[in-house]
Protein backbone atom coordinates (compact mmCIF):
# COMPACT_ATOMS: atom_id res chain seq x y z
CA UNK A 1 0.00 0.00 0.00
CA UNK A 2 1.32 3.42 -0.90
CA UNK A 3 0.87 6.62 1.06
CA UNK A 4 0.33 8.67 -2.14
CA UNK A 5 -0.20 8.25 -5.85
CA UNK A 6 1.18 11.73 -6.60
CA UNK A 7 4.54 10.53 -7.91
CA UNK A 8 2.94 7.69 -9.90
CA UNK A 9 0.55 10.10 -11.65
CA UNK A 10 3.38 12.44 -12.64
CA UNK A 11 5.52 9.54 -13.87
CA UNK A 12 2.62 8.12 -15.91
CA UNK A 13 1.87 11.51 -17.47
CA UNK A 14 5.55 12.08 -18.27
CA UNK A 15 5.65 8.70 -20.06
CA UNK A 16 2.30 9.04 -21.84
CA UNK A 17 2.22 12.64 -23.09
CA UNK A 18 4.93 12.23 -25.78
CA UNK A 19 2.65 9.60 -27.37
CA UNK A 20 -0.29 12.00 -27.69
CA UNK A 21 -0.56 12.86 -31.39
CA UNK A 22 -1.06 16.60 -30.83
CA UNK A 23 2.08 16.65 -28.65
CA UNK A 24 4.31 14.58 -30.92
CA UNK A 25 7.85 15.94 -31.22
CA UNK A 26 7.14 18.48 -28.47
CA UNK A 27 9.49 18.91 -25.53
CA UNK A 28 7.90 17.40 -22.42
CA UNK A 29 9.92 17.93 -19.26
CA UNK A 30 9.77 16.64 -15.70
CA UNK A 31 9.79 19.97 -13.96
CA UNK A 32 11.16 23.01 -15.74
CA UNK A 33 13.46 22.19 -18.64
CA UNK A 34 17.17 22.86 -18.13
CA UNK A 35 18.39 26.27 -19.26
CA UNK A 36 19.84 25.98 -22.74
CA UNK A 37 17.61 23.04 -23.67
CA UNK A 38 14.36 24.88 -24.17
CA UNK A 39 12.30 24.45 -27.33
CA UNK A 40 10.02 27.22 -28.69
CA UNK A 41 7.08 25.15 -27.43
CA UNK A 42 7.19 22.90 -24.42
CA UNK A 43 5.13 21.32 -21.68
CA UNK A 44 6.58 21.13 -18.18
CA UNK A 45 4.92 18.83 -15.67
CA UNK A 46 5.65 20.84 -12.57
CA UNK A 47 4.21 21.16 -9.07
CA UNK A 48 1.68 18.88 -7.42
CA UNK A 49 -0.35 18.93 -4.25
CA UNK A 50 -2.57 16.39 -2.63
CA UNK A 51 -4.57 15.40 0.37
CA UNK A 52 -6.39 12.32 1.53
CA UNK A 53 -9.38 11.43 3.65
CA UNK A 54 -10.56 8.14 5.10
CA UNK A 55 -12.62 6.22 2.58
CA UNK A 56 -16.28 6.07 3.55
CA UNK A 57 -16.65 2.36 2.88
CA UNK A 58 -13.57 0.27 3.35
CA UNK A 59 -12.81 -2.77 5.49
CA UNK A 60 -9.06 -2.06 5.42
CA UNK A 61 -9.29 1.69 6.14
CA UNK A 62 -8.27 2.83 2.68
CA UNK A 63 -8.03 6.52 1.94
CA UNK A 64 -9.39 8.67 -0.87
CA UNK A 65 -6.65 10.89 -2.26
CA UNK A 66 -7.07 14.05 -4.30
CA UNK A 67 -4.06 15.00 -6.43
CA UNK A 68 -3.66 18.37 -8.12
CA UNK A 69 -1.04 18.18 -10.87
CA UNK A 70 0.14 21.45 -12.40
CA UNK A 71 1.38 21.87 -15.96
CA UNK A 72 3.16 24.77 -17.64
CA UNK A 73 2.74 25.23 -21.39
CA UNK A 74 5.10 27.73 -23.00
CA UNK A 75 4.84 28.90 -26.59
CA UNK A 76 7.13 31.38 -28.33
CA UNK A 77 6.90 33.04 -31.72
CA UNK A 78 9.73 35.16 -33.14
CA UNK A 79 7.19 37.46 -34.78
CA UNK A 80 6.14 40.04 -32.19
CA UNK A 81 2.86 40.66 -34.06
CA UNK A 82 1.62 37.10 -33.40
CA UNK A 83 0.64 37.25 -29.73
CA UNK A 84 -2.91 36.05 -30.34
CA UNK A 85 -1.69 33.08 -32.39
CA UNK A 86 0.92 32.25 -29.74
CA UNK A 87 -1.67 32.28 -26.96
CA UNK A 88 -4.11 30.26 -29.07
CA UNK A 89 -1.41 27.64 -29.62
CA UNK A 90 -0.80 27.37 -25.86
CA UNK A 91 -4.50 26.70 -25.29
CA UNK A 92 -4.51 24.08 -28.09
CA UNK A 93 -1.63 22.24 -26.42
CA UNK A 94 -3.34 22.39 -23.02
CA UNK A 95 -6.57 21.10 -24.57
CA UNK A 96 -4.70 18.06 -25.93
CA UNK A 97 -3.47 17.24 -22.41
CA UNK A 98 -6.90 17.75 -20.83
CA UNK A 99 -8.53 15.65 -23.57
CA UNK A 100 -6.01 12.86 -23.01
CA UNK A 101 -6.72 12.80 -19.28
CA UNK A 102 -10.47 13.23 -19.64
CA UNK A 103 -11.24 10.81 -22.47
CA UNK A 104 -8.27 8.82 -23.80
CA UNK A 105 -6.80 7.57 -20.53
CA UNK A 106 -8.88 8.83 -17.59
CA UNK A 107 -7.07 6.51 -15.13
CA UNK A 108 -3.64 7.74 -16.33
CA UNK A 109 -2.28 4.26 -16.83
CA UNK A 110 -4.23 2.87 -13.89
CA UNK A 111 -2.61 5.21 -11.35
CA UNK A 112 -5.84 7.01 -10.41
CA UNK A 113 -9.58 6.44 -10.49
CA UNK A 114 -10.10 9.39 -12.80
CA UNK A 115 -9.86 13.08 -13.43
CA UNK A 116 -12.24 15.32 -11.53
CA UNK A 117 -14.03 18.16 -13.33
CA UNK A 118 -11.93 20.79 -11.50
CA UNK A 119 -9.66 22.79 -13.77
CA UNK A 120 -7.73 25.84 -12.69
CA UNK A 121 -5.73 27.91 -15.16
CA UNK A 122 -4.06 31.22 -15.83
CA UNK A 123 -1.74 32.67 -18.42
CA UNK A 124 0.73 35.47 -18.99
CA UNK A 125 1.67 37.07 -22.29
CA UNK A 126 4.94 38.85 -23.00
CA UNK A 127 5.82 40.76 -26.10
CA UNK A 128 9.20 42.25 -26.95
CA UNK A 129 11.76 42.87 -29.65
CA UNK A 130 12.55 39.16 -30.03
CA UNK A 131 8.95 38.02 -30.33
CA UNK A 132 6.04 37.03 -28.17
CA UNK A 133 5.66 34.45 -25.46
CA UNK A 134 2.71 32.85 -23.69
CA UNK A 135 3.00 30.93 -20.43
CA UNK A 136 -0.17 29.00 -19.61
CA UNK A 137 -0.34 27.24 -16.26
CA UNK A 138 -3.15 24.82 -15.49
CA UNK A 139 -3.92 22.29 -12.80
CA UNK A 140 -5.81 19.04 -13.23
CA UNK A 141 -7.34 17.26 -10.27
CA UNK A 142 -7.32 13.46 -9.99
CA UNK A 143 -8.67 11.07 -7.38
CA UNK A 144 -7.20 7.79 -6.25
CA UNK A 145 -7.87 5.11 -3.64
CA UNK A 146 -4.78 4.51 -1.55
Amino acid sequence: MTWSQGYAVKAALYSALPGVTALADMQISWGLPPIGYVAPEYVAIIDAEGDSQLATISPNRSREETIQQTFLVVTFNGDATQQQATTSRAFTIAEAIVDYCRTTDPTVGGTVRGMLPDLQWGYEEENGQKGCLTQLTFTLTFNARI
